[in-house]
């Protein structure tokens, strides 16, 4: 039998969205004098990585009172042809600004960047706002905080497993591999899936914008769609790949034909790459 321990939350993943799962949690279970206790799971050596979040510039669509870019819910609608959700486009336009203003309260500082050369393609009146030091220095803030606390255990290269559930589907915990090679259990009612991972296999990718190869060169990536993602938690929709490139003839009205980002971001971020044999 498995070892285990007890838990009030258990979260994989410590890049932002992990991060920010900890941290509230402990904030909340403090302000209302109750303990909680809760366990963060990382694959990753300790310092080496926390997932993409570490390795970001983080520039973010915010004007100089940090409010968000008024343009980017229709963006979204063009982009993935009315599909996107609006109501979590509109509630991530209303959190935005209290999340950047929150990140402040716990010590990242942010540069504020006018841009008088080149037309940004949002509405922030050609502005835009970017950390100090990058992801990296979210990550690390919110680190110290979290080391502050007591009740919380960071469990570094912890591969997460599968969801452990009742015979009735209910939530119970989670199974990991830790670094002695055996099985153990994390109890706990609660569990945040924040592993990320999606963008290295097509056949889970959500996203209208075709980033299905992007992750080769991220190993791990790929491997932390964890099977628990797969089998136990989520029903996924399979985008149909595309196999061309965004060439110039491809793009129309300086959208891409294929994606529908603009050409500016097809270029860099979008992956319409044959599959040449």
């Amino acid at each position: 039998m498995a070892s285990s321990t007890n838990y009030d939350l258990v979260v994989v993943g410590s890049g932002f969205a992990g991060c920010m799962a900890t941290l509230s949690f402990l904030e909340e279970c403090s302000k209302n004098g109750k303990q909680g206790k809760v366990a963060l799971v990382e694959v990753g050596r300790e310092g080496e990585r926390s997932g993409a979040s570490k390795w970001t510039m983080a520039y973010l669509r915010l004007d100089k009172d940090l409010n968000f870019d008024a343009d980017w819910v229709k963006e979204m609608r063009l982009v993935s042809n009315g599909l996107a959700d609006e109501e979590y486009c509109h509630k991530l336009e209303k959190e935005a600004p209290i999340s950047a203003k929150y990140l402040e309260k716990h010590g990242v500082k942010f540069v504020h960047h006018d841009e008088p050369n080149v037309l940004l393609e949002f509405k922030t009146a050609q502005h835009f706002v970017f950390p100090e030091g990058g992801g990296k220095a979210i990550i690390a803030k919110l680190f110290e905080h979290m080391r502050g606390y007591k009740d919380c255990d960071i469990l570094y290269q912890t591969e997460a497993i599968k969801l452990l559930t009742e015979e009735s589907g209910a939530i119970r915990g989670l199974k990991v591999r830790k670094t002695d090679g055996l099985l153990h259990d994390l109890v706990a009612p609660n569990v945040v899936l924040a592993c990320g991972g999606f963008e290295g296999k097509s056949t889970t990718c959500q996203l209208r914008r075709c980033i299905a190869e992007r992750s080769t060169r991220q190993p791990r990536d790929v491997g932390e769609i964890h099977r628990s993602r797969l089998t136990q938690t989520s029903s996924y929709r399979t985008w149909p790949k595309v196999q061309q490139r965004c060439r110039p003839e491809n793009v129309s009205r300086s959208r891409c034909r294929h994606c529908g980002l603009f050409r500016r971001h097809a270029l860099r971020a979008c992956r319409h790459q044959s599959q040449e044999a």
